[in-house]
């Protein structure tokens, strides 16, 4: 034992004196750049940011668009639809912007002049302009995107190297191939760490990117870029499109904050800090004579519509294949939006529900600055089940301090498959007995119900499901910061599928619900921590109709961590179980453990679900114990491989446990990666402890933050 552990203590001790003259011979170069980097490191924090946040400016940005190669896949791109069905190939667009900061200290823009010659001044390529406001010295350089060399967290995926001029010229390449990470140039003081010029190079949502910037001379406005240029690329399809961009930073104030996006040529002249060039200008002139031609033609002889280009194209094509974003009222108090209808970019996958369209609607309008109402349809349509989805919430907003809203939720369900009902009618005691059809025409021979196809297995869960729509009445407080609190009226109308089945026996085909609803809700570390919520039901028979009687309660844990480098952490935990049951109880119905089946947003947001868990196990358990956990990386495994690491956006990994009655437990353990064109999970299911099968999900994720 002895000489094991002077082994050790040898080992240790050859291993600290290797460091040690490691250290001695490092060059004088790598020292210095050392020496710089952290500098560029500490910079942020050197600087006194005091009145930062109620700073405003103003800032102009002018760009052209270039349609090197276009067909007609170039429609079903957000926002390019104009560029696409344009006559034209080259546009000029011209923005002039007050600029603020958030919270966080990101830029935030309100626009109040917009010039263009794209048609009906369309926002096209919109996702490209957040590269124009970059923050140098964060974490992320353009919002919650790409990993920035110059924070200190981020250094482990970039090598350095600093020329040591009276202005060290810092080059920083990446150690990987990655979306999330970019090369850089940068012009640094030795003595400070302050970057007076950088250069970046990068690729990311099918966009090359190419950026110059000039950073501001003095104080917080240092932390900024004074003037940013770019050059993109997007590529999609065999379309080929580039834009020349330039933004000035830092204009004084010269105009009425008052203006909301006024196109006035004359206006803009005025503000504009940098003269148009003669390429420039020239798209300008020949736009404003091809509008003043139409403009005669129409006043000396209208001609009629053609309708296949003014109504189809125009209207129907561009509302149909691309988002609709349309505010209305006197200071845009209303909005609307409204997803693609026909584009099939917005499709997804699961192993249960097989292809699944989604699409989704939201309105609003606000009456005062207390007063807001919201209205949203989202809806889908499973083509494996054959079932549409939806599901309709109305928000009445009345007080934002309290958070003080009213919401009613209108929709669909799932389909209960509970066998206790057929069972019975059938008079079968064993609760593992699913096979209803042989008992049933054993006791009845001779009997023929037209909706039960031949197929037994079909015919058992058609027998055993049961529609359901759902009504939910909410209105909800928070007392303050950590304290909330909701009341409300929960009602369920149950159908069976198969409504013969049941009037065959004189048996009741249809159950209404009806419960008052409380919950608590409790958030220990403010709005921005975790979330604990305590819900309770009791339903009441023969309250507005009801023929069922329960009582429910239910408690739900939630928390994102959010770590550094674009990590997080989200785990979820709760129970649920039912401490009254009627005498005809027949169903059980959980507020927080449901099949979600249209998930929120096009992105990824499998986390706190089941993947493989049939659906009959949501609704078979008169009580629940829950837990999901998933942690999330730009770069965990799958990003650092050679050839297809540099496609990986983020990495999931995924385990979620269940145990309700006769599952002790049910385990699933994934793995998951975002790319610019799709989310893929991989998921393996365990059933007490045994292995039950694997699956896989994915969704489209092109263009979602277009």
């Amino acid at each position: 034992m002895k000489k094991y552990q002077t082994h050790i203590i040898l080992t240790i001790i050859f291993c600290m004196m290797a460091f040690a003259a490691n250290a001695r011979r490092m060059s004088p170069r790598d020292a210095f750049s050392d020496s710089v980097m952290c500098l560029v490191f500490k910079y942020s924090q050197s600087v006194d940011t005091t009145g930062r946040a109620e700073h405003k400016s103003y800032a102009y940005t002018k760009f052209q668009i270039k349609t090197n190669k276009r067909n007609a896949t170039l429609m079903l791109v957000p926002t390019m639809y104009a560029v696409a069905h344009g006559g034209g190939r080259r546009f000029i667009s011209e923005f002039y912007n007050q600029m603020t900061l958030d919270a966080n200290g990101r830029p935030v823009a309100k626009r109040l002049l917009n010039i263009s010659t794209i048609p009906h001044r369309s926002n096209t390529l919109s996702s490209v302009l957040k590269y124009m406001t970059p923050t140098v010295y964060g974490e992320t350089l353009f919002e919650t995107n790409i990993l920035s060399p110059f924070h200190y967290k981020n250094r482990r995926y970039y090598k350095y190297a600093v020329t040591q001029l009276p202005f060290g010229k810092a080059h920083v390449y990446p150690r990987l191939k990655n979306t999330q990470v970019i090369e850089a140039r940068a012009i640094v003081d030795s003595q400070s760490g302050k970057i007076s010029m950088v250069d970046f190079e990068g690729e990311y949502d099918m966009t090359r990117f190419y950026i110059s910037i000039i950073m501001g001379k003095d104080g917080f406005g240092s932390l900024s870029p004074a003037r940013c240029s770019m050059r993109a690329n997007f590529s999609f399809m065999g379309n080929k499109i580039t834009g020349m961009y330039t933004t000035v930073y830092g204009l004084p104030k010269i105009l009425s904050d008052s203006l909301n996006n006024v196109a006035d040529t004359a206006l803009m002249a005025k503000v504009r800090p940098i003269e148009l060039n003669q390429d420039e200008a020239d798209i300008y002139r020949k736009f404003y004579e091809k509008r003043k031609q139409i403009t005669d033609s129409l006043n000396n002889n209208i001609p009629e519509k053609n309708f296949a280009k003014d109504i189809l194209w125009d209207v129907i094509g561009d509302n149909v294949l691309n988002r609709i974003s349309q505010g209305f009222g006197k200071q845009n108090q209303g909005y609307f939006r409204i997803s693609p209808i026909l584009n099939p970019l917005y499709m997804g996958y699961s192993e249960r529900k097989g292809i699944v369209y989604k699409f989704d609607l939201k309105g609003g309008y606000r009456f005062t600055e207390n007063l807001e109402l919201g209205l949203r349809f989202k809806g889908g349509y499973s083509m494996k089940q054959h079932r549409f989805y939806f599901n309709i919430p109305m928000t009445f907003n009345y007080n934002p301090k309290h958070n003080g809203y009213l919401k009613l939720e209108i929709g669909n369900g799932n389909r209960i498959s509970n066998n206790r009902v057929a069972r019975k009618m059938l008079g079968i005691s064993k609760p593992e007995d699913n096979d209803f059809l042989n008992p049933l025409f054993s006791k009845y021979p001779g009997l023929s119900l037209p909706e039960i196809s031949t197929d037994i297995d079909a015919n058992n869960r058609k027998l055993t499901e049961f529609k359901d729509d759902y009504l939910r009445l909410t209105n909800h407080w928070s007392f303050n910061d950590y304290v909330g609190f909701e009341i409300g009226l929960v009602s369920h109308q149950r159908k069976a599928v198969v409504e013969s089945f049941y009037k065959l026996f004189n048996y009741p085909s249809k159950y209404v619900s009806v419960a008052p609803a409380v919950a608590l809700e409790l958030l220990p570390w403010g709005k921005k921590g975790s979330i604990f919520k305590i819900d309770y039901e009791k339903g009441w028979k023969n309250l507005l109709g009801s023929n069922i009687d329960y009582e429910r309660v239910e408690a739900d844990a939630q928390t994102i961590f959010q770590a550094s480098r674009r990590q997080s952490y989200s785990i979820r935990l709760g129970a649920g179980f039912y401490t009254r049951k009627g005498d005809h109880w027949d169903f059980v119905d959980y507020t927080n453990f449901h099949d979600d089946n249209i998930p929120g947003g096009w992105n990824d947001s499998w986390s706190g679900e089941f993947e493989l868990l049939p659906s009959q196990w949501y609704n078979a358990s008169d009580y629940y114990v829950r837990g999901n956990f998933t942690y999330e990386a730009p770069m965990i495994a799958t990003a650092w491989l050679p050839l297809i690491g540099k496609y990986i956006e983020a990495e999931r990994l995924y385990v979620s446990s269940l145990v309700v009655n006769h599952l002790h437990p049910y385990t699933e353990w994934g793995y998951g990666v975002t790319t610019r064109a799709i989310t893929l999970g991989f998921f393996a299911a365990f059933k007490n402890t045994k292995f039950n099968g694997i699956g896989c999900r994915f969704g489209f994720e092109l263009f979602r933050d277009w």
